[in-house]
């Protein structure tokens, strides 16, 4: 039993029920994981401050930490391996959401408004991303093009994306949430895709609300 946790916590079960993730301290915070039963503690990484989220392997040996809406990272959850798969280079940090597949194998994640990731200097587009657990260049599946294709949004009208994002084990399906911010169609959206970025479709949508949400 781990008696000594501070800060955080977020704890997050894995799929197969016999892992839990979470966080321990402030500044900084150790990514922990213990067994449902209390046993076999273990320090997956340490951030310099508490994550926005964690997410965990169905198996419980892959976590992935998603750091101060700028940085993504993934280790393995007995320690070592650590590998930063994604950052903001430069300006304000705009990731929205992350999680990562129940094989451990991908990271899905929403980036709020068009930004620098990972070095480079051409711009990467707000939308929904995906990069490999290993490592590698994030790769747009989603954009504002598509949503407003999808949705019949004049071109000038776009989409923001919420906190709500959703996939399946492996990869194959994603869920997430947009609101329209346009005279046509405005209003919270639940819309699906295939893991590749294939086969897009709106499966739920509400009002405009007097907050404009």
């Amino acid at each position: 039993v781990d008696d000594a946790i501070a800060g955080g916590v977020f704890p997050v079960l894995s799929g197969s029920g016999n892992r839990i993730v979470y966080s321990h301290g402030a500044r900084p915070s150790q990514i922990r994981c213990i067994d449902f039963d209390g046993s076999n503690l273990t320090t997956a990484m340490q951030t310099k401050n508490i994550p926005n989220e964690l997410d965990i392997s169905d198996d419980g040996t892959r976590v992935m930490v998603h750091h101060i809406s700028r940085e993504i990272y993934s280790a393995n959850a007995s320690g070592g391996d650590e590998r930063r798969l994604v950052w903001v280079s430069t300006g304000d940090p705009q990731i929205v959401k992350a999680r990562m597949t129940g094989d451990g194998k991908l990271v899905y994640f929403l980036l709020g408004r068009k930004a620098l990731l990972n070095g480079s200097d051409v711009a990467s587009p707000a939308g929904l991303h995906v990069v490999n657990a290993e490592g590698g260049t994030p790769r747009l599946l989603v954009g504002q093009t598509h949503l407003q294709k999808l949705l019949g949004l004049p071109a000038d009208q776009g989409v923001a994306f919420r906190p709500s994002l959703d996939v399946s084990g492996n990869g194959g399906r994603v869920a997430f949430a947009v609101v329209a911010y346009s005279k046509v169609n405005a209003g919270p959206k639940i819309v699906v895709v295939d893991g590749n970025g294939g086969n897009l479709r709106l499966v739920a949508e509400g009002t405009k609300d007097s907050r404009g949400n």
